[in-house]
């Protein structure tokens, strides 16, 4: 890479001249030892959520948050570890457990900014709360950019609370780009090796690659902290610096680490780099989506009944499961179409559930054998008439055509059993 190049990725001269992808490369080559077990501490909240398949939302958030904190205590531990290795005042950072401490707080406050509101407009039916939640996450979304780096700055430069907090924004306007820059890699490879793994069981029923890809997810928070804590050590400014008792070769220590990044192996770090592992993982997520939606369900799906009302059909389906206890099963991926499936008649479902005036479903669905009753409303553009006459309508589960409803014309009464599933 030219000087000129190397400018233009990094953002332009001075401090900036430094190449921040390099010297992230250069971070990860000296904790090589310590990558491994960082990744597998990762992995413990994947495989406990694998395991445990959490459905009711108190569950769900209580796995998320288990989940968040060991994520918040590895970045920790790369900070803190990197503001040792590079302090010259030994004892400048009077309290590393206080710096770990408002890591992990100030985490949870940005995870929690960006997390629930979606996670709660999953939990809710009202089509305007729904909007609030999402107007809500595109301004959450906005400030945790311009409050990325508050990481490096809490563990890194240390001192009172509202300094770090306007040296993390003072990082941001420095180089607006550079929280989106130091993302591209390690989004692009966590996702070509999530995809990967989920190849072999695109629908999530096998245990053993569902949680395998789940665990891969750690990828990115080691790779993205990297990335982030190097952008923050090319941006931060002198005098923060040299305050905070770091040491005051600053360039020198740099340029060491950027020329060990560039002879090793993790010298792809780069945006350019990014986007190219990027479309190859594209590639790969897109081949998973249409093997998944092809698959043939690994459940026994049966229509039992059904029923005709207010422009829609209410459908009694038996599932049955004994293999994979329903891993993977979406009960919202139902339809309703013809036999060939050129007509569809209902996309949208109003309400799934395991009992005629039960809860709604929302999460994973519960794990068990079966078989079992699913409740499924579904809403429809055509007539009651029009769905009375037709002959050939069928339950469609994702892109398969999996149990024959047989609508015919006899009035809104509930059909028999035996009739559905003839």
């Amino acid at each position: 890479m030219s000087h000129e190049q190397q400018q233009r990725e990094t953002g332009g001269g001075g401090p900036a001249a430094l190449d921040p992808f390099a010297i992230a490369a250069g971070l990860l080559f000296n904790d090589i030892s310590i990558v491994l077990p960082m990744l597998a501490a990762l992995a413990v909240s994947s495989i406990a959520q694998g395991l445990t398949s959490p459905s009711g939302f108190a569950a769900l958030a209580g796995v998320m948050a288990f989940d968040r904190l060991i994520q918040l205590v590895i970045v920790s531990v790369i900070v803190l570890r990197w503001r040792r290795k590079f302090e010259h005042v030994k004892g400048s950072l009077a309290n590393p457990f206080l710096a770990a401490l408002r890591i992990v707080l100030a985490g949870f406050v940005v995870w929690g900014a960006v997390t629930l509101p979606m996670v709660t407009a999953s939990f809710v039916s009202q089509g305007w709360v729904s909007s609030v939640l999402l107007f809500i996450f595109f301004c959450a979304v906005f400030w945790v950019f311009r409050f990325y780096f508050y990481f490096v700055t809490f563990g890194l430069l240390g001192g009172s609370m509202r300094g770090v907090c306007a040296a993390a924004l003072n990082l941001g306007r420095r180089d607006p780009l550079a929280a989106v820059r130091s993302l591209v890699s390690p989004v692009a490879v966590t996702a070509l090796v999530v995809g990967v793994l989920w190849y072999p069981s695109p629908d999530g029923r096998s245990l053993f690659w569902a949680t395998a890809a789940s665990a891969a997810e750690g990828i990115f928070w080691v790779l993205s902290t990297y990335t982030g804590l190097a952008f923050a050590l090319v941006l931060v400014d002198e005098s923060e610096w040299r305050s905070s008792g770091l040491d005051p070769y600053r360039q020198q220590r740099l340029k060491t680490l950027e020329a060990q990044g560039r002879a090793s192996r993790f010298n792809w770090l780069s945006t350019r780099s990014g986007m190219k592992i990027f479309l190859v993982a594209l590639c790969v997520i897109v081949g998973d989506l249409v093997q998944g939606f092809s698959m043939e369900p690994a459940a026994r799906i049966k229509v039992e009944s059904y029923q005709v009302r207010d422009r829609g059909v209410s459908v009694v389906v038996e599932l049955e499961d004994s293999q994979y206890k329903f891993r993977g099963f979406n009960p919202y991926a139902f339809s309703l179409a013809s036999q060939t499936g050129l007509e569809v008649v209902s996309s949208r479902i109003e309400r799934v559930s395991l009992s005629p005036d039960g809860e709604p479903l929302h999460g994973a669905f519960p794990s068990q054998t079966g078989p079992v009753k699913l409740y499924v409303e579904f809403k429809s553009h055509k007539t009651d008439d029009a769905l009375r006459q037709m002959d050939n309508l069928y339950l469609w589960y994702n892109l398969r055509a999996v149990a024959p409803v047989l609508v015919v014309a006899r009035g809104p009464q509930e059909s028999s059993p035996h009739e559905a599933s003839k």
